[in-house]
């Protein structure tokens, strides 16, 4: 991963497009850019509207996005590839995408278990307002360790930054 700003910049300006009728692409998948307070906004509108009910919303919807990374990530990858390294290329995009620096600290993709580091999640600054703001990225990295071990796995936050820790942990394991 490049220090330099300037170099940064180049990388997520050439994973960047947009097409004729408006449409911006990051790495090939539509995409918008939002502030993140958008992140506590929807997430406290969707506890007003559905209750507790919102925790379990967000983790699916993070499982599906992961799910839809990780199968693309794949497919360019070949196949022949493995998935350790495939799983570091993800790393760095959903770095570049903003949801802060990531480290994988372990993975068992026979297993289906890994061990995530998220330190600066945005996550978990949308949380302040939001009881549920780290629900999202424990289901995105189910839906991506799950897809590249191809086995149902769980992800459960073991420390949040928000309550106090230096960084956001995840620990995904396979369903029981």
């Amino acid at each position: 991963m490049p220090k330099n700003p300037d170099e940064i910049e180049a990388k997520v300006r050439n994973r960047l497009s947009i097409d004729e009728a408006g449409s911006l692409t990051v790495s090939g998948l539509r995409s918008v850019i939002l502030p993140v307070r958008t992140l506590a906004d929807l997430s406290a509108a969707g506890e007003r509207i559905i209750g507790s009910g919102m925790a379990g919303l967000l983790y699916l919807a993070g499982e599906l996005a992961g799910e839809a990374m990780a199968d693309v990530a794949l497919r360019l990858a070949g196949g022949a590839i493995s998935r350790a390294i495939v799983l570091d290329a993800m790393r760095k995009d959903v770095e570049m995408r903003g949801f802060g620096r990531i480290s994988v600290e372990s993975f068992d993709a026979t297993r289906g278990e890994a061990r995530i580091r998220v330190r600066n999640s945005a996550y978990a600054d949308a949380a302040q307002s939001g009881k549920h703001g780290c629900r999202f990225p424990a289901g995105f990295w189910a839906g991506v360790v799950g897809a590249l071990a191809r086995r149902p796995v769980v992800s459960e936050e073991m420390r949040c930054r928000r309550d106090g820790a230096d960084a956001c942990e995840f620990h995904v394991a396979p369903a029981s």
